[in-house]
């Protein structure tokens, strides 16, 4: 599904179920809960995000980081014929996951140097070689002392004097060394007397540090800011407040504005008729038809006062105030009845809304406390004997491999000890050993039976053979002479060379007995520091590597639940202050609506009593108040008409009749009527009155509302600008972990303590990183300061002074007397030949002795890079080998270590008496179990790189026996903690396997589901979680 069916060339022998074409539909999730649903059917493929989102690229490409068909083969499937071999370890895409990122620097040159290496020691020196440089030199200069000893006279001399010359010089040479670590004792003791002042000043500056270490994380310039932010909140309240008065201020003028839009509308008509006014007002003036006028304004206006009530008469007409004062009144009392019953609305919803948060932060409240009360309480509370525990056993671990380290050591020195004793019992028997020349009454004795055999034959007359006897006699005598004393010579240089070697290895051996006393002192020191730190730790000493891993894994398991808990008391502690905060404001809420509701009922009885006062129901409501004024106007306007008509109805006439239709036509379309019953120019004065009232009340409408507009921008602007400052002031009081503003400031005053105390510790660390030089040397440094006195320091400076002055007064004599005897053994070196075969000596043994040093320090660079390789591939592992054999010591109980030698492809295992078996040692079960653990490494491995893929696995088990089984199926499940795992299978019995790993080995809250396949039919098998 994520790669695609294979291609037809390529034989297929998963055909169609019942027919068809090959196809189907996946539905995966990532690591961050994104759902994807893959549809493929042949080569066709599509890929659904949950929420319809449809992604064109292929599901390998865009889920799986790139990973191709066979990368997913190699790693994440995993049969019976993957288990027979490393093969996978020469794959390019898995040699980059071993020797990628935490292999470490360039190991592969380090085979390569130690080759290296060797070619330069076997060109220096071969056991049984003579090609080599050191067996060249070392048989030449057998050749010169051999001629050496054959010239006589001065070379006993000269070879005293030669001796004697190279005690002095070794004298020198030691005493110089002596006087040399005198000086680094001086300086040392300089730089402890320099560095006590600072050392105090720092250990001062940490203690304190360690009690402010609670204000840590306080955030920088926060008191700065926190007043910065609180100025900044009132200043935009009190703008806010001001726009807020000033726009309420311009709503009430709004509100007593009044804008005719329908006069303006008739504007043309309104003008056309005022025009005409002077006819009209002639045209009335002479009417005839007084009466019939006078009766119609008497009709209206008695109509006008029975449209009011049936007790309202002229006199209760005049006194009625319909002034814009009462009207502006009457507004007033609308606007504020609207306002205080909108805000009783609101501060009822906002209380609403209050109790159901309290209801569901309770609900947190009781939820996080039910689920603390049901985790187990860690043993340790305390999180800087959690720290120190944890930098202890990181000590322990680098003591315990320091000890170890010596141990070795200490048993290679015991043992080459033995040897040299071996040797020198070996030596003292060759000495016993006496070789005894051949007699010297031998060489006589041939010489006489010689001569006597010569003189029988001279005295029988045979001369020649005579002659010939007495030669032969000669010579056999001489022969024997000279084999006598090459027998003597031989003895002697045997005899010296077996003296030279035992005093060699008299040396050696007290040497070997120093470096032995000296390592067993640093294993006492080390078994001292290893109990000191256990003891501050409150751990037990770990016996073993296993045991200080076990006592790891217990801390690490300690300190997880110790924050666990920790990150649950935080949380509880949040969302108490969260329920205390809106039950504060609920209460708040309550109030509110309490004062709203009051405000509302005493502003509904003020109304009444105004209406009763002026004679009024009180079951009028202000927006229908100016009605009654309309009708209260409308009555005194027919009441003026009646009188106007009775003065002017005799001057009316046909004019009029028609200026009154017009007048009337307009006055309809306006939406109004005549004052009486007859319009009449009363009305175009008020339409003109009015007209003029519309056109000043429409600019001034236009003015007020668009600063109203402009207040309410800013008020808004204002509001958003005061939560955000408020949302800044609180993340301020979160990020310093505090709850209220006193609080804050003692955590800024300890913050400020704290950052001065930081600054001591950089300047007093600097001050002692600058007198040693180093920075790794800093702590060997603060160790002998906390050690020593400073009265004692001073009184060994005294001593060491003076002892150096004793040396260099011993080197000085020995120098001088050295210079006489080179000046002796030049004039003896004044014989030619002698002295050419001893510059000779001289030369030989100096390229001798620069051979042996450079042998010397190939060999211990070549020691001590074995060292260091042996401590990385102990200690740095690449990430694929340190995940694998997490899993293979669970398999195997931790009996072994998978270790990937530097700079091979390959690995090995370290048992733990820290011998390795390659490959071709390890039984089969032990390596099906290595290739498991491996896979599951380079599993993880690939995990932690890209989006974890599920791991398929093909009857794994079946070649294990049952304890390995149960072993692997241990392994297994812990894998599945992170990593989806797909485990295939035609035994039964590997059901049961993985349900007793399940059930015996803690994996309880691991979801585990089987299955079974049947007639291309995947069925749930009931029970199974």
């Amino acid at each position: 599904m994520f790669f695609g069916f294979s291609h037809r060339r390529i034989k297929n022998n998963y055909s169609p179920l019942r027919g068809g074409s090959h196809g189907g539909r996946l539905i995966v999730q990532t690591r961050d809960g994104r759902r994807f649903t893959i549809a493929r059917r042949d080569k066709v493929v599509t890929t659904t995000e949950e929420g319809g989102k449809t992604l064109n690229e292929e599901p390998s490409v865009q889920l799986l980081g790139g990973v191709d068909c066979v990368t997913f083969e190699r790693v994440f499937a995993v049969g019976l014929k993957d288990l027979e071999g490393l093969d996978i370890l020469t794959q390019d895409t898995v040699r980059g996951l071993l020797l990628g990122p935490g292999a470490g620097l360039r190991v592969a040159s380090i085979p390569d140097t130690l080759k290296v290496l060797d070619i330069e020691l076997g060109k220096l020196l071969k056991e049984r070689g003579t090609s080599s440089l050191i067996n060249n030199l070392v048989n030449t200069l057998k050749d010169i002392k051999k001629q050496i000893k054959e010239i006589q006279g001065q070379v006993t001399e000269y070879a005293d004097c030669q001796k004697k010359h190279a005690q002095l010089e070794e004298k020198t040479r030691k005493d110089k060394i002596k006087a040399e670590q005198v000086r680094q004792r001086l300086l040392r003791i300089d730089q402890l007397i320099q560095a006590h002042e600072p050392w105090v000043l720092l250990f001062s500056a940490r203690e304190k540090s360690a009690n402010l270490e609670s204000a840590m994380n306080f955030p920088p310039n926060g008191a700065e800011r926190f007043e910065n932010l609180k100025a900044e909140i009132k200043e935009i309240i009190r703008n806010k407040n001001e726009r807020e008065v000033e726009a309420e201020k311009i709503e009430m003028q709004l509100g007593n504005v009044i804008v005719y839009e329908v006069l303006i509308n008739h504007q043309d008509t309104i003008v056309a008729l005022l025009g005409e006014r002077g006819k009209i007002v002639s045209a009335l003036e002479d009417y005839p038809t007084v009466k019939n006028r006078l009766a119609r304004a008497e009709e209206e206006f008695h109509r006008r006062l029975r449209e009011l009530g049936a007790d309202w008469d002229s006199q209760r007409l005049t006194l009625v105030d319909t002034s814009v004062h009462v009207r502006q009144r009457v507004q007033e009392f609308g606007r504020k009845l609207d306002a205080d019953q909108r805000k009783l609305e609101q501060t009822q919803a906002y209380q609403r809304t209050l109790l159901d948060a309290e209801k569901d932060e309770k609900l947190i409240v009781d939820g996080i406390q039910r689920f603390i009360e049901t985790q187990p309480t860690p043993p340790i509370m305390d999180e800087h004997q959690l720290q120190q525990q944890q930098d202890s056993v990181r000590m322990i671990r680098s003591l315990l491999y320091q000890k170890e380290k010596i141990t070795t050591q200490v048993d290679a020195k015991r043992l080459a000890k033995q040897e040299s004793e071996a040797l020198f019992t070996s030596i003292e028997k060759q000495m016993e050993v006496r070789l005894d020349p051949l007699p010297s009454w031998l060489q006589i004795a041939v010489l006489i039976i010689g001569v006597a055999l010569a003189a029988l034959m001279a005295v029988q007359r045979s001369y020649i053979p005579a002659v010939l006897i007495l030669l032969s006699g000669m010579g056999l005598a001489v022969l024997l002479h000279t084999f006598r004393r090459r027998q003597t010579d031989v003895e002697s240089a045997r005899l010296m060379q077996l003296q030279q070697e035992e005093e060699k290895t008299i040396k050696t051996q007290r040497l070997l007995d120093e470096e032995v006393r000296g390592l067993e002192e640093q294993l006492d020191t080390l078994t001292k520091e290893l109990e000191e730190l256990a003891l501050k730790a409150g751990i037990e000493i770990p016996k073993d590597f296993l045991q200080l891993e076990r006592l790891n894994g217990e801390l690490e398991g300690t300190i997880k639940q110790f924050n666990e808990w920790k990150t649950q008391e935080r949380q509880k502690k949040e969302a108490e202050r969260r329920l205390n905060d809106v039950q504060r404001r609920l209460q708040k809420a309550n109030q509110e609506t309490e004062e709203a509701d009051r405000d509302y009922q005493l502003l509904q009885e003020e109304w009444h009593l105004w209406l009763s006062d002026r004679g009024f129901t009180d079951t009028i409501r202000p927006e229908g108040f100016e009605a009654i004024l309309q009708a209260v106007d409308s009555a005194r306007t027919a009441e003026i008409s009646l009188r106007e008509s009775q003065l002017r109805i005799s001057q009316l006439g046909d004019y009029i009749k028609e200026a009154r239709e017009k007048i009337r036509t307009l006055l309809a379309g306006c939406g109004r009527t005549p004052f009486k019953t007859e319009a009449g120019v009363e009305d175009l004065d008020v339409l003109r009155k009015d007209l003029d009232a519309t056109f000043d009340a429409q600019r001034l409408q236009r003015g007020l509302q668009g600063r109203l507009e402009i207040l309410r921008s800013e008020i808004e602007r204002l509001y958003k600008q005061l939560e955000d400052k408020e949302a800044v002031l609180n993340e301020l009081l979160q990020q310093a972990n505090v709850i209220d503003e006193v609080h804050f400031y003692r955590m800024a005053e300890s913050y400020t303590e704290w950052r001065e105390c930081q600054k001591q510790i950089e300047m007093n660390e600097l001050k002692l990183r600058t007198i040693v030089g180093k920075p790794e040397a800093q702590d060997v440094l603060e160790r002998e300061l906390g050690e020593t006195d400073p009265l004692k320091l001073q009184l060994e400076k005294d001593r060491l002074h003076a002892l150096l002055k004793e040396k260099d007064d011993g080197i000085s004599g020995d120098e001088r007397e050295i210079g006489s005897l080179n000046q002796r053994l030049s004039q003896m070196a004044q014989d030619k030949k002698l002295g050419e075969l001893l510059f000779k000596q001289r030369q030989l043994r100096e390229e001798q002795a620069d051979a042996t040093k450079r042998w010397t320090s190939l060999v211990v660079c070549r020691y001590l890079l074995e060292q260091a390789r042996g401590i990385y591939e102990r200690e740095r592992q690449p990430q694929v080998i340190r995940e694998s054999d997490t899993f293979l010591k669970t398999m195997t109980n931790s009996r072994y270590r998978l270790v990937s030698p530097v700079g091979e492809m390959s690995v090995q295992l370290e048992d733990t008496a820290y011998r390795r078996k390659e490959e071709t040692m390890w039984s089969s079960g032990l390596a099906d179990q290595v290739y498991l653990a491996i896979r599951f490494g380079l599993v993880r491995a690939f995990g932690s790189h890209a989006e974890p893929l599920p791991v398929i696995l093909d009857d794994v088990l079946v070649k294990f026996d049952p304890i390995r089984q149960l072993g692997a199926a241990k392994v297994i499940l812990d894998f599945a903690r992170k990593q989806q795992v797909l485990l295939f299978s035609c035994h039964p019995e590997i059901k049961e396997i993985i349900e007793e790993a399940h059930k015996n080995f803690q994996f309880g809250d691991l979801k585990v589901a089987y299955f079974t396949l049947s007639d291309g039919v995947i069925n749930r098998i009931p029970g199974s979680n």
